[in-house]
């Protein structure tokens, strides 16, 4: 559960750093508050990221340390991402 919170942690705060540059993309430039992006930022956005938890939640794992430092290095998966 830390691990998955930790990681939601770090793409939350990577969003809100960029956020200036969002506004920028094309499907903002051309669609403004279109029907796809109003429905992925008020449905599609909270259940689908929230849902990795609320099953941790429901059926705990204990990962051990080594898993765990090695999920926790998927991270730099988000930063390329913006490469």
């Amino acid at each position: 559960m830390l691990v998955n919170t930790t990681l939601m942690l770090v793409y939350v705060t990577k969003f809100f750093w960029w956020e200036a540059g969002y506004w920028n993309t094309m499907d903002i430039a051309h669609d403004r508050a279109g029907f796809y992006i109003c429905w992925g930022c008020l449905v599609w956005v909270p259940s689908v990221y929230t849902s990795p938890g609320m099953y941790l939640v429901n059926h705990p794992v204990n990962l051990g340390t080594q898993l765990a430092l090695f999920y926790l290095s998927g991270w730099h998966s988000l930063h390329i991402h913006q490469l």
